[in-house]
């Protein structure tokens, strides 16, 4: 484990619009875990007003940012530059990791078209914050005789900087606010196309009663799940949001499938989803 704070710089031309919503996403997500930054290489005079009202519906004002020039100092203490659009015109700095996201500019599109965009990229920020977060335990391990499985590559990220802590007191807040959702309600492997996802799949419904004998890994899923089933009343979109609430329902079944003796899971998905497992999930086991 080390105690260095990974760094992203997200860059698009103008920072008017998709490189201000990652960032905002990021530092929401990676709770003070991540340094974030975003810049332009042309920056705007100001924000995209659609793209402050959609992020404001999401619960994050962005109203007093300001488009920023990209600076030397942004790119060379970065650990990833997050690219968007910016092609040509975004300068490389040697050594750095680079992912270009090709995603539709907002930049004269009314709030309904935004919100897709401001979707995909909150989801490709959950996956990379999560990435990002789970490199630093330093667990490569892989499975072994003891562990075929390679359960340990969850302890490790539920253990790294407190997550497992921080998802449980979200999800008794009635709001998940940072990035856990793979590695604390696995899924069954072919949902997720993310490197994250791929990690955290699971690969059958063997594995998932493996996971749920773990001493660590099963009474965690039990007292999360519980959690839920306990809950207020409030959705499951309201709680994790539209993408994750389709995330939790395919984890109940999975582990449903896995142990039927365990009644959470089933209560979960009667709470949430009118009883109804998840379809793909259940053809893919």
């Amino acid at each position: 484990m080390t105690d260095h704070k990974p760094s992203i710089l997200f860059l698009c031309t103008h920072n008017a619009g998709r490189s201000q919503m990652a960032a905002a996403f990021a530092r929401q997500l990676g709770a003070g875990r991540v340094v974030v930054h975003s810049a332009g290489s042309d920056p705007g005079e100001r924000l995209n007003p659609a793209v402050v009202s959609a992020m404001s519906e999401k619960g994050l004002d962005i109203s007093n940012e300001a488009p920023k020039r990209l600076t030397d100092e942004m790119g060379r203490t970065a650990d990833v530059i997050v690219t968007m659009g910016c092609g040509d015109e975004c300068p490389v700095y040697l050594g750095k990791r680079y992912v270009d996201w090709d995603l539709t500019d907002p930049a004269g599109r009314p709030l309904e078209e935004v919100r897709p965009i401001r979707d995909e990229i909150e989801s490709r920020v959950e996956d990379l914050i999560a990435e990002l977060l789970v490199s630093l335990t330093g667990d490569q391990s892989g499975p072994t005789m003891d562990d075929p499985y390679d359960l340990e590559r969850f302890v490790s990220a539920q253990g790294a900087h407190g997550i497992y802590e921080h998802a449980v007191g979200e999800l008794r807040a009635g709001r998940k606010a940072s990035h856990w959702m793979w590695f604390v309600f696995p899924q069954i492997v072919g949902l997720g196309q993310s490197e994250v996802s791929r990690t955290f799949a699971v690969s059958s419904v063997d594995e998932a009663g493996a996971y749920l004998r773990h001493p660590v890994l099963g009474p965690r899923l039990l007292e999360c799940a519980s959690i839920l089933a306990e809950g207020s009343g409030s959705s499951a979109e309201r709680i994790f949001g539209s993408v994750d609430a389709k995330k939790l329902r395919s984890s109940m079944t999975l582990f449903m499938r896995a142990a039927p003796h365990e009644t959470v899971f089933a209560q979960v998905l009667n709470r949430y989803f009118d009883g109804l497992a998840d379809v793909a999930t259940d053809e893919r086991i």
